[in-house]
């Protein structure tokens, strides 16, 4: 009889056929999917983002509570680009590695928060302003813009809700359509002990 793997078209064998290694594989590659979408979203974040910035005076450069009300703006688009970039990780890994299963759930959760952690480092201490930097250098009355930060941690959240809305739409994409497996005449067996061979019908 044609064997179960012979049925499925290339590249979508069941679960239970995928090696050990090619979901390793496949995680890794989740892992520095995210690194890399975090690198490029850390460096969109810092440029579309406004940071509060005050004239240096001498007594030095004081953020008052309008500035900081800023900081919102900031934290703002980091929850915006975390739930979209979030959405795009979570539809890519459900998607092209349906087959999975429970792995492919592994595979979002570590791609986004790979992404979130990496958004925010590179943000902050690579792409974003560096007051420590301004200050040395600065004069009274240069303006000094504070470096990027989050008003709260609880945005880190977007990351793996973003991924988790991408990865049910891609689920509901998924295909599900069995094929279906006919044998052959000759390879049809009695139905009982008694009962005649299929060629013995005809």
């Amino acid at each position: 009889m044609q064997s179960l793997a012979s049925q499925w078209p290339p590249g979508e064998l069941p679960a239970a056929s995928s090696s050990r290694r090619g979901r390793l594989t496949f995680l890794a590659l989740s892992l520095l999917a995210g690194a890399v979408a975090g690198l490029v979203t850390g460096l969109t974040w810092s440029r579309i983002s406004s940071p509060p910035s005050v004239p240096m005076t001498r007594t030095g450069a004081i953020f008052g509570e309008s500035q900081l009300d800023q900081q919102v703006g900031v934290t703002f688009w980091y929850l915006v680009l975390a739930v979209t970039v979030g959405v795009g990780l979570g539809f890519l890994c459900a998607w092209r590695r349906f087959r999975y299963g429970l792995v492919a759930v592994a595979a979002v959760a570590i791609s986004t928060v790979a992404a979130g952690g990496v958004c925010y480092w590179t943000g902050v201490h690579v792409f974003g302003p560096d007051a420590s930097a301004q200050l040395a250098t600065a004069t009274v009355g240069q303006r000094i813009t504070a470096p990027l930060d989050l008003g709260t941690r609880i945005v880190f959240l977007g990351w793996p809700a973003g991924g988790l809305a991408g990865a049910l739409v891609a689920i509901w994409c998924w295909p599900r359509q069995v094929p279906s497996i006919v044998p052959t005449r000759g390879e049809l067996a009695p139905s009982s002990p008694g009962a005649p061979a299929p060629d013995a019908l005809r």
